[in-house]
């Protein structure tokens, strides 16, 4: 006999990144997703490349763990 799947198992979502935020942080300044368009995309990271020297900004969304980079002023 056949195991039978029930629907959460079916249509479960993925899991999400354990490395990656999953809940905004009190205070902090959430901004709409482009992805998912819920207010959960918050500044993560902080870092400078090694060609420009420029400071970018990985943003990540805490719903659907979207990311996205911006070049920050200095």
């Amino acid at each position: 006999m056949g195991r039978r799947r029930s629907v959460l198992e079916s249509c479960s979502m993925p899991a999400k990144v354990p490395w990656l935020p999953s809940r905004v942080p009190a205070g902090a300044q959430a901004e709409r997703c482009p992805q998912c368009g819920r207010r959960a995309l918050i500044p993560w990271t902080l870092r400078r490349d090694n060609l420009t020297k420029a400071v970018i900004r990985t943003w990540v969304c805490t719903e659907c763990q979207t990311t996205l980079e911006r070049v920050e002023s200095e």
